[in-house]
């Protein structure tokens, strides 16, 4: 249908003549390569060959020694992680808070980690983990929710005049 097979480069690929990338609009990929560098160092550089330099899973698989189907998982895990506002909450603000809710808010929300590997990595009990991430999470609502007031006052004012 859409679909050419062929080899390149000693490798085959699949060329879609729809690539998903470019129906996402010009100024959501660029804020999410705005967004890569609260990735660590190996998973930005994934995230930005497949987004910035346009390579396609296959490829970025065979150069790093991956299953397709993991890059793919992988992208698509930190594309959701980026685009999360809770992830934009705490690239905002993990600097402002202590040192142990900034360390789990960060392995959390920028890392994706889960809450039983922020308590090993850190050496604080998953309750703990827990309890930071809650208030966090109810910190990033709380914001939102005061940011959408904000601009529904701004818009009434607005229509006033």
């Amino acid at each position: 249908m859409g679909r050419h097979t062929g080899i390149g480069s000693g490798i085959d690929y699949v060329e879609e003549r729809i690539d998903l990338r470019r129906k996402q609009p010009g100024a959501t990929i660029s804020r999410l390569i705005r967004r890569a560098e609260w990735l660590s160092g190996p998973d930005r550089e994934l995230f930005l060959a497949y987004y910035e330099q346009g390579l396609c899973a296959t490829r970025i698989g065979v150069m790093l020694g991956m299953d397709p189907r993991s890059v793919r998982r992988s992208i698509r895990q930190m594309t959701a992680r980026l685009n999360d506002p809770r992830a934009a909450y705490v690239a905002a603000h993990c600097n402002a808070w202590g040192r142990s809710r900034g360390a789990i808010a960060r392995e959390l929300f920028l890392r994706g980690r889960s809450m039983r590997e922020v308590s090993q990595k850190l050496g604080i009990s998953l309750h703990c983990v827990r309890k930071h991430r809650d208030a966090i999470e109810a910190m990033s609502i709380a914001d939102r929710e005061r940011r959408r007031e904000s601009r529904a006052w701004q818009r009434a004012e607005r229509e006033e005049t």
